[in-house]
Protein backbone atom coordinates (compact mmCIF):
# COMPACT_ATOMS: atom_id res chain seq x y z
CA UNK A 1 0.00 0.00 0.00
CA UNK A 2 1.37 3.38 -0.93
CA UNK A 3 2.09 6.03 1.63
CA UNK A 4 -0.63 8.25 0.11
CA UNK A 5 -3.26 5.50 0.36
CA UNK A 6 -2.28 4.76 3.94
CA UNK A 7 -2.55 8.45 4.74
CA UNK A 8 -6.05 8.67 3.25
CA UNK A 9 -7.15 5.62 5.24
CA UNK A 10 -5.77 7.12 8.45
CA UNK A 11 -7.52 10.42 7.70
CA UNK A 12 -10.84 8.66 7.07
CA UNK A 13 -10.46 6.65 10.27
CA UNK A 14 -9.80 9.79 12.30
CA UNK A 15 -12.76 11.53 10.69
CA UNK A 16 -15.03 8.57 11.46
CA UNK A 17 -13.86 8.54 15.07
CA UNK A 18 -14.45 12.29 15.36
CA UNK A 19 -17.97 12.03 13.89
CA UNK A 20 -18.82 9.05 16.10
CA UNK A 21 -17.52 10.89 19.16
CA UNK A 22 -19.59 13.96 18.28
CA UNK A 23 -22.73 11.87 17.79
CA UNK A 24 -22.11 10.06 21.07
CA UNK A 25 -21.56 13.37 22.87
CA UNK A 26 -24.83 14.85 21.64
CA UNK A 27 -26.70 11.61 22.34
CA UNK A 28 -25.47 11.65 25.94
CA UNK A 29 -26.22 15.37 26.19
CA UNK A 30 -29.74 14.78 24.85
CA UNK A 31 -30.41 12.05 27.42
CA UNK A 32 -28.95 14.09 30.27
CA UNK A 33 -30.86 17.25 29.37
CA UNK A 34 -34.14 15.36 29.01
CA UNK A 35 -33.60 13.94 32.49
CA UNK A 36 -33.00 17.52 33.63
CA UNK A 37 -36.36 18.68 32.25
CA UNK A 38 -35.53 19.82 28.72
CA UNK A 39 -37.02 20.66 26.32
CA UNK A 40 -38.85 23.12 28.53
CA UNK A 41 -42.55 23.87 28.24
CA UNK A 42 -43.28 26.52 25.69
CA UNK A 43 -41.69 27.36 22.42
CA UNK A 44 -43.89 28.40 19.55
CA UNK A 45 -42.69 27.07 16.24
CA UNK A 46 -42.07 29.52 13.44
CA UNK A 47 -42.04 29.24 9.66
CA UNK A 48 -40.19 31.39 7.16
CA UNK A 49 -42.40 33.62 5.00
CA UNK A 50 -41.42 35.54 1.88
CA UNK A 51 -43.73 38.46 2.64
CA UNK A 52 -43.44 38.71 6.41
CA UNK A 53 -40.05 37.18 7.21
CA UNK A 54 -41.58 34.72 9.66
CA UNK A 55 -44.94 33.59 11.02
CA UNK A 56 -46.10 31.22 13.75
CA UNK A 57 -46.33 27.74 12.29
CA UNK A 58 -50.01 26.82 11.74
CA UNK A 59 -51.89 24.12 13.66
CA UNK A 60 -50.03 24.47 16.96
CA UNK A 61 -51.49 23.80 20.38
CA UNK A 62 -48.67 24.60 22.76
CA UNK A 63 -48.18 25.34 26.42
CA UNK A 64 -45.93 28.27 27.16
CA UNK A 65 -44.21 29.11 30.42
CA UNK A 66 -44.14 32.90 30.04
CA UNK A 67 -47.16 33.54 32.25
CA UNK A 68 -47.18 35.51 35.48
CA UNK A 69 -45.53 33.88 38.51
CA UNK A 70 -47.99 31.72 40.42
CA UNK A 71 -50.23 31.04 37.43
CA UNK A 72 -50.55 27.92 35.38
CA UNK A 73 -48.71 28.00 32.04
CA UNK A 74 -50.80 29.58 29.31
CA UNK A 75 -52.19 27.75 26.31
CA UNK A 76 -51.42 29.07 22.85
CA UNK A 77 -53.41 27.79 19.87
CA UNK A 78 -52.27 28.76 16.38
CA UNK A 79 -54.85 28.15 13.66
CA UNK A 80 -54.55 27.45 9.93
CA UNK A 81 -54.01 31.18 9.27
CA UNK A 82 -50.90 31.27 11.52
CA UNK A 83 -52.87 33.41 13.98
CA UNK A 84 -53.77 32.87 17.61
CA UNK A 85 -57.18 31.40 18.34
CA UNK A 86 -59.63 28.82 17.09
CA UNK A 87 -59.65 28.02 13.40
CA UNK A 88 -62.16 29.64 11.06
CA UNK A 89 -62.90 29.44 7.33
CA UNK A 90 -61.28 31.94 5.00
CA UNK A 91 -64.59 32.48 3.23
CA UNK A 92 -66.91 34.46 5.47
CA UNK A 93 -70.21 32.65 6.12
CA UNK A 94 -73.40 34.47 5.23
CA UNK A 95 -74.49 36.83 7.97
CA UNK A 96 -71.19 36.80 9.83
CA UNK A 97 -69.50 40.07 10.79
CA UNK A 98 -65.73 40.14 11.01
CA UNK A 99 -63.35 42.51 12.76
CA UNK A 100 -59.61 42.15 12.17
CA UNK A 101 -57.35 43.36 14.97
CA UNK A 102 -53.78 43.67 13.70
CA UNK A 103 -50.91 44.26 16.10
CA UNK A 104 -47.83 42.92 17.81
CA UNK A 105 -47.33 40.84 20.95
CA UNK A 106 -49.69 43.08 22.97
CA UNK A 107 -52.46 42.17 20.55
CA UNK A 108 -51.37 38.53 20.46
CA UNK A 109 -51.69 38.48 24.24
CA UNK A 110 -48.19 37.60 25.42
CA UNK A 111 -48.51 36.45 29.02
CA UNK A 112 -52.29 35.94 29.04
CA UNK A 113 -54.59 33.15 27.94
CA UNK A 114 -56.35 33.13 24.60
CA UNK A 115 -59.69 34.32 25.95
CA UNK A 116 -57.96 37.07 27.96
CA UNK A 117 -56.19 38.79 25.04
CA UNK A 118 -57.89 42.06 24.17
CA UNK A 119 -59.19 40.93 20.74
CA UNK A 120 -61.05 38.14 22.56
CA UNK A 121 -62.29 40.68 25.12
CA UNK A 122 -63.47 42.86 22.24
CA UNK A 123 -65.43 39.93 20.80
CA UNK A 124 -66.97 39.21 24.20
CA UNK A 125 -67.96 42.85 24.70
CA UNK A 126 -69.54 43.09 21.25
CA UNK A 127 -71.56 39.93 21.86
CA UNK A 128 -72.72 41.24 25.24
CA UNK A 129 -73.87 44.44 23.52
CA UNK A 130 -75.94 42.51 20.99
CA UNK A 131 -73.53 42.98 18.08
CA UNK A 132 -71.88 39.56 17.68
CA UNK A 133 -68.86 39.41 15.39
CA UNK A 134 -65.87 37.20 14.83
CA UNK A 135 -62.87 39.15 16.04
CA UNK A 136 -59.69 37.82 14.45
CA UNK A 137 -56.58 38.16 16.58
CA UNK A 138 -53.98 39.10 13.96
CA UNK A 139 -51.32 40.02 16.47
CA UNK A 140 -47.90 38.43 16.09
CA UNK A 141 -44.92 38.77 18.39
CA UNK A 142 -42.29 41.14 17.02
CA UNK A 143 -44.47 42.76 14.38
CA UNK A 144 -44.46 46.49 13.57
CA UNK A 145 -46.33 48.72 11.11
CA UNK A 146 -44.23 47.29 8.29
CA UNK A 147 -45.69 43.85 8.99
CA UNK A 148 -49.26 45.10 9.46
CA UNK A 149 -49.39 46.49 5.95
CA UNK A 150 -47.83 43.44 4.34
CA UNK A 151 -49.99 40.94 6.20
CA UNK A 152 -53.17 42.78 5.28
CA UNK A 153 -52.18 43.03 1.63
CA UNK A 154 -51.06 39.40 1.43
CA UNK A 155 -53.67 37.74 3.64
CA UNK A 156 -55.86 39.99 5.77
CA UNK A 157 -58.03 41.78 3.22
CA UNK A 158 -58.87 38.40 1.66
CA UNK A 159 -60.69 37.48 4.89
CA UNK A 160 -63.40 40.07 4.00
CA UNK A 161 -63.44 42.06 7.26
CA UNK A 162 -66.25 44.46 8.05
CA UNK A 163 -63.97 46.60 10.20
CA UNK A 164 -60.24 46.87 10.81
CA UNK A 165 -58.48 47.80 14.04
CA UNK A 166 -54.73 48.46 13.90
CA UNK A 167 -53.27 48.44 17.41
CA UNK A 168 -50.08 50.51 17.39
CA UNK A 169 -47.79 50.27 20.41
CA UNK A 170 -45.79 53.40 21.23
CA UNK A 171 -42.83 51.32 22.38
CA UNK A 172 -41.63 49.73 19.16
CA UNK A 173 -44.27 49.53 16.43
CA UNK A 174 -43.17 52.75 14.74
CA UNK A 175 -39.75 51.59 13.62
CA UNK A 176 -38.64 49.19 10.92
CA UNK A 177 -38.97 45.44 11.29
CA UNK A 178 -36.74 43.82 13.87
CA UNK A 179 -36.64 40.11 14.45
CA UNK A 180 -36.12 38.48 17.79
CA UNK A 181 -32.59 37.17 18.24
CA UNK A 182 -32.31 33.93 16.30
CA UNK A 183 -29.46 31.50 15.79
CA UNK A 184 -30.46 30.40 12.31
CA UNK A 185 -33.25 30.39 9.73
CA UNK A 186 -36.73 29.54 10.96
CA UNK A 187 -36.89 26.21 9.12
CA UNK A 188 -33.73 25.06 10.89
CA UNK A 189 -35.05 26.00 14.31
CA UNK A 190 -38.34 24.29 13.46
CA UNK A 191 -36.47 21.10 12.67
CA UNK A 192 -34.27 21.20 15.75
CA UNK A 193 -36.45 22.71 18.45
CA UNK A 194 -37.89 19.40 19.63
CA UNK A 195 -34.46 18.31 20.81
CA UNK A 196 -33.43 19.00 24.38
CA UNK A 197 -29.89 19.89 23.32
CA UNK A 198 -31.01 22.61 20.92
CA UNK A 199 -33.54 23.94 23.42
CA UNK A 200 -30.78 24.28 26.02
CA UNK A 201 -28.35 25.93 23.60
CA UNK A 202 -31.04 28.32 22.37
CA UNK A 203 -31.96 29.26 25.93
CA UNK A 204 -28.30 29.86 26.74
CA UNK A 205 -27.90 32.11 23.71
CA UNK A 206 -31.07 34.13 24.23
CA UNK A 207 -30.79 34.50 27.97
CA UNK A 208 -27.05 35.10 28.35
CA UNK A 209 -25.11 35.49 25.14
CA UNK A 210 -27.05 37.44 22.51
CA UNK A 211 -26.56 40.80 24.25
CA UNK A 212 -22.82 40.24 24.28
CA UNK A 213 -22.89 39.25 20.62
CA UNK A 214 -24.95 42.33 19.69
CA UNK A 215 -22.64 44.60 21.71
CA UNK A 216 -19.60 43.13 19.98
CA UNK A 217 -21.13 43.60 16.53
CA UNK A 218 -22.14 47.21 17.22
CA UNK A 219 -18.97 48.14 19.09
CA UNK A 220 -20.90 49.24 22.18
CA UNK A 221 -21.20 48.07 25.77
CA UNK A 222 -23.68 45.50 27.02
CA UNK A 223 -25.24 48.22 29.18
CA UNK A 224 -25.98 50.26 26.04
CA UNK A 225 -27.61 47.22 24.42
CA UNK A 226 -29.76 46.69 27.52
CA UNK A 227 -30.79 50.36 27.53
CA UNK A 228 -31.74 50.13 23.86
CA UNK A 229 -33.77 46.99 24.51
CA UNK A 230 -35.58 48.54 27.49
CA UNK A 231 -36.58 51.56 25.41
CA UNK A 232 -37.56 49.39 22.45
CA UNK A 233 -39.91 47.24 24.51
CA UNK A 234 -41.44 50.25 26.25
CA UNK A 235 -39.94 49.57 29.67
CA UNK A 236 -37.78 52.69 29.80
CA UNK A 237 -37.54 56.13 28.25
CA UNK A 238 -35.89 56.42 24.87
CA UNK A 239 -32.57 58.23 24.82
CA UNK A 240 -33.50 59.97 21.56
CA UNK A 241 -35.08 63.40 21.59
CA UNK A 242 -38.74 63.72 20.70
CA UNK A 243 -37.82 65.30 17.38
CA UNK A 244 -35.39 62.49 16.52
CA UNK A 245 -38.03 59.89 17.26
CA UNK A 246 -40.59 61.75 15.16
CA UNK A 247 -38.27 61.80 12.16
CA UNK A 248 -37.74 58.04 12.44
CA UNK A 249 -41.49 57.48 12.63
CA UNK A 250 -42.11 59.69 9.61
CA UNK A 251 -39.55 57.76 7.59
CA UNK A 252 -40.35 54.21 8.65
CA UNK A 253 -43.89 53.84 9.98
CA UNK A 254 -46.03 56.68 8.68
CA UNK A 255 -45.79 55.56 5.02
CA UNK A 256 -47.04 52.12 6.08
CA UNK A 257 -50.02 53.60 7.92
CA UNK A 258 -50.80 56.00 5.08
CA UNK A 259 -50.81 53.09 2.64
CA UNK A 260 -53.16 51.16 4.95
CA UNK A 261 -55.43 54.20 5.22
CA UNK A 262 -55.63 54.53 1.44
CA UNK A 263 -56.15 50.80 0.91
CA UNK A 264 -58.95 50.69 3.48
CA UNK A 265 -60.64 53.72 1.95
CA UNK A 266 -60.44 52.18 -1.52
CA UNK A 267 -62.15 49.06 -0.19
CA UNK A 268 -64.75 50.98 1.80
CA UNK A 269 -63.38 49.36 4.95
CA UNK A 270 -63.69 51.23 8.26
CA UNK A 271 -60.30 51.62 9.94
CA UNK A 272 -59.62 52.45 13.59
CA UNK A 273 -56.07 52.97 14.88
CA UNK A 274 -55.74 52.18 18.59
CA UNK A 275 -52.84 54.03 20.21
CA UNK A 276 -51.33 51.94 23.01
CA UNK A 277 -48.94 53.78 25.34
CA UNK A 278 -45.96 52.29 27.10
CA UNK A 279 -45.85 51.54 30.81
CA UNK A 280 -43.31 54.37 31.19
CA UNK A 281 -45.63 56.85 29.45
CA UNK A 282 -48.48 55.87 31.76
CA UNK A 283 -46.35 56.14 34.88
CA UNK A 284 -44.95 59.59 34.02
CA UNK A 285 -46.44 62.53 36.00
CA UNK A 286 -47.82 63.92 32.75
CA UNK A 287 -48.12 62.63 29.20
CA UNK A 288 -44.55 62.61 27.80
CA UNK A 289 -43.81 65.01 24.96
CA UNK A 290 -42.76 62.25 22.50
CA UNK A 291 -46.12 60.57 23.04
CA UNK A 292 -47.99 63.83 22.47
CA UNK A 293 -46.06 64.47 19.24
CA UNK A 294 -46.75 60.90 18.12
CA UNK A 295 -50.47 61.22 18.79
CA UNK A 296 -50.71 64.58 17.02
CA UNK A 297 -48.70 63.40 14.01
CA UNK A 298 -50.91 60.34 13.55
CA UNK A 299 -53.97 62.56 13.72
CA UNK A 300 -52.51 64.73 10.95
CA UNK A 301 -52.46 61.68 8.68
CA UNK A 302 -56.25 61.67 8.70
CA UNK A 303 -56.43 58.44 10.68
CA UNK A 304 -59.37 57.67 12.93
CA UNK A 305 -57.49 57.18 16.21
CA UNK A 306 -58.48 56.24 19.73
CA UNK A 307 -55.92 57.09 22.41
CA UNK A 308 -55.82 54.45 25.17
CA UNK A 309 -53.47 56.38 27.43
CA UNK A 310 -56.30 58.06 29.42
CA UNK A 311 -57.77 54.59 29.97
CA UNK A 312 -54.56 52.88 31.10
CA UNK A 313 -52.91 55.72 33.05
CA UNK A 314 -55.22 55.55 36.11
CA UNK A 315 -54.66 51.78 36.37
CA UNK A 316 -50.96 52.18 37.11
CA UNK A 317 -49.28 48.83 37.64
CA UNK A 318 -52.67 47.13 37.63
CA UNK A 319 -52.86 47.02 33.82
CA UNK A 320 -49.44 45.51 33.12
CA UNK A 321 -47.77 42.17 33.66
CA UNK A 322 -45.89 42.25 36.93
CA UNK A 323 -42.83 40.63 35.38
CA UNK A 324 -42.98 42.34 31.98
CA UNK A 325 -44.06 45.96 31.82
CA UNK A 326 -44.04 45.81 28.03
CA UNK A 327 -47.30 43.81 27.95
CA UNK A 328 -50.80 44.14 29.34
CA UNK A 329 -52.13 41.70 31.92
CA UNK A 330 -55.61 40.18 31.88
CA UNK A 331 -57.20 43.25 33.50
CA UNK A 332 -55.47 45.64 31.11
CA UNK A 333 -56.63 43.54 28.16
CA UNK A 334 -60.19 43.50 29.49
CA UNK A 335 -60.19 47.29 29.80
CA UNK A 336 -58.81 47.76 26.28
CA UNK A 337 -61.26 45.26 24.78
CA UNK A 338 -64.23 46.99 26.40
CA UNK A 339 -63.01 50.42 25.27
CA UNK A 340 -62.55 49.27 21.68
CA UNK A 341 -66.01 47.71 21.67
CA UNK A 342 -67.50 51.08 22.64
CA UNK A 343 -65.59 52.79 19.83
CA UNK A 344 -66.66 50.25 17.20
CA UNK A 345 -70.29 50.32 18.33
CA UNK A 346 -70.37 54.12 18.46
CA UNK A 347 -69.32 54.23 14.80
CA UNK A 348 -72.09 51.82 13.78
CA UNK A 349 -69.74 49.61 11.77
CA UNK A 350 -71.46 46.31 12.57
CA UNK A 351 -75.06 47.18 11.81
Amino acid sequence: MSTAAAGRRTWRRKLAIAVASLVAFFALAEVGLRLAGYPRVGGMRWIADDELQQLPAPFQDAIRGDDEPGREPIRVRINSHSLRGEDFPSAKPAGEKRVLVVGDSLTFGAGVDEDEAFPARLEQALAAAGAPARVVNAGVNGWACWHYRRWLEARGFALAPDALVVAVFFGNDMEGPRLLPRVGPAWLENALERTATFDWLLALYRERLWKQVRAWRQGVSVAEVEAELAAYTGGAENARSAEQQLEIWRAQAFPQLEALRDEAQARGLPLLVALIPTYVACKAPATPRPYRLWREALGELGLDCVDLEPLLRPSGDGAWLSWDHGHLNAQGCADVGAALAKEVLARGWLR
